[in-house]
């Protein structure tokens, strides 16, 4: 999957769906499945897993966790979830509050959640919300591989 051309760009931001409108979202990183963390946690069990997906950007780490810019070159690996229609905005507020880009969080924020586009392991395109870095991300180390918990177990086993 990562081999394949970057899946084409997500819409206008001026033309931005509501939080209920996309229930769909894309994680790199402490909210994959494979994680340990309380929060992903959470996810697993509030939404339901889709798939793996490649979302094109340049994935860096932010100390004990990464992040996301994009454009990129890069095939950043993650994990596609769905709310249910009735609660997403509940969750995605949730997890707004936990990346730091709440509405009651001070400013300015690590993180802007944003409609990205991402191709799922069955090859389809979709517009997922993912959640990006608001800094340049050449002041940080590259996450060669665009695979945040591949990249986790390598530097533990060093």
């Amino acid at each position: 999957m990562p081999d394949q051309a970057p899946p084409t760009p997500a819409p206008d931001p001026q033309h931005e769906p509501s939080p209920g409108d996309v229930r769909m979202l894309f994680v790199y990183g402490t909210l994959r499945r494979q994680s340990a963390h309380r929060m992903a946690r959470y996810l697993a069990e509030n939404a339901r897993f889709v798939g793996e997906g490649v979302a094109w950007g340049t994935l860096v780490n932010l100390g004990s966790y990464p992040g996301l810019a994009l454009p990129g070159q890069t095939a950043v690996v993650g994990d596609v979830y769905e709310f249910p229609e009735d609660s997403a905005p509940r969750h995605i507020a949730a997890l707004d509050a936990y990346e730091g880009c709440g509405t009651n969080d001070p400013r300015p924020h690590e993180y802007r959640r944003e409609l990205i586009a991402v191709r799922i392991a069955d090859g389809s395109e979709t517009t997922v919300w993912g959640y990006l870095m608001n800094d340049r991300p050449d002041r940080f180390e590259i996450i060669p591989g665009g695979d945040y918990l591949a990249w986790v177990l390598t530097r533990a086993t060093r």
